[in-house]
C-alpha cells in the first residue's frame, strides 16, 4: 500500500491517516523576521501559510512537581492545511494527511531541508525518522521486527474507536470520517548514530530517508491478508 497501493482519499478503505518525516539535528539559530520571511520565500511554492505554533512538554521541577515548557516554532502549511512543516530549533518535521507515495514525499521533505540549511546551517544529524499513522477498518494479523545496527523499528498495534488522529489535529483530515471501529498501526521507522553525529550530508540524508522507508513498506505489505489487500486495492 505505501508504494503499490492508492492511497488518496477517494478510497474510503484507504488507511494511511497521517504521515511524518523528521530530521533532529543540533540546535540552530532561532527564526528572526529576516530569516523567516527568506525561509517563507523558499517555501512559497508548496507551503505558502506560515503559522505560529508550539510543543509543550513536561519535567519534574523542584520539589517533584511537573513543571511545563513551550517550545515555540514557526509552521509551514499548504493551502488545502494537509501538509505542513514545523521548523523547530533541533528539527525539521514534515506531517501529512494527504499522502500520495513516498517519493513525492521525500521530495518535499529534502526541498525544505534545503531551504532550513540555506537560512541556518545544519552542523550534524541526530535522527531521521518515517512514521505511517493508519487506520485499518478490516482485521489484520501483525508481525515484529528486530532492529537493525543504526536503524530502528517499532510497530504499535490495537483496536479503536473512531479515529486515530485527534479531532483537533492541526491538518485537516482528508479521510473519509468515520466513528466505527478500526485497527491502528503506528509504524515508525529510524536511524540513529552509533557513535558520534555525523556531519550533515544531504546526498546520505536522502539515502537513508530511503533505507527506512523499504522495511516499512515490507512490514504493511506482510500485516495485511490477501482478502484485506484485495479489499483496498479494489476499493
Amino acid at each position: 500500500m505505501l508504494r503499490n497501493m492508492s492511497v488518496d482519499a477517494a478510497h474510503p478503505n484507504a488507511p494511511v491517516a497521517l504521515v511524518t518525516m523528521e530530521i533532529r539535528h543540533p540546535a540552530t539559530d532561532s527564526l528572526t523576521e529576516s530569516s523567516s520571511g527568506d525561509l517563507r520565500r523558499l517555501l512559497a511554492e508548496h507551503l505558502p501559510i506560515e503559522r505560529q505554533a508550539q510543543d509543550v512538554a513536561w519535567a519534574m521541577g523542584a520539589g517533584g512537581n511537573p513543571t511545563p515548557t513551550a517550545e515555540r516554532f514557526i509552521r509551514y502549511v499548504n493551502r488545502d492545511n494537509t501538509l505542513a512543516a514545523s521548523m523547530k530549533t533541533q528539527a525539521v518535521v514534515i506531517e501529512a494527511t494527504a499522502y500520495t507515495d513516498f517519493e513525492a514525499l521525500v521530495d518535499l521533505m529534502m526541498r525544505v531541508i534545503d531551504a532550513r540549511s540555506q537560512v541556518s546551517a545544519i552542523v550534524g544529524v541526530e535522527r531521521l525518522g518515517l512514521r505511517y499513522v493508519l487506520e485499518v477498518r478490516v482485521p489484520v494479523g501483525v508481525v515484529f521486527r528486530e532492529a537493525q545496527p543504526g536503524r530502528s523499528m517499532i510497530v504499535r498495534y490495537g483496536p479503536g474507536v473512531g479515529q486515530a488522529l485527534d479531532a483537533n489535529y492541526h491538518l485537516r483530515r482528508t479521510m473519509p470520517a468515520n466513528q466505527g471501529p478500526f485497527f491502528l498501526l503506528d509504524i515508525d521507522s529510524f536511524w540513529t548514530p552509533t557513535g558520534s553525529i555525523p556531519e550533515y550530508d544531504r546526498n546520505t540524508v536522502l539515502a537513508t530517508f530511503q533505507d527506512l522507508y523499504e522495511p516499512a513498506r515490507t512490514v504493511f505489505q506482510e500485516m495485511l491478508t490477501s482478502r484485506l489487500r484485495d479489499d483496498l486495492l479494489s476499493s
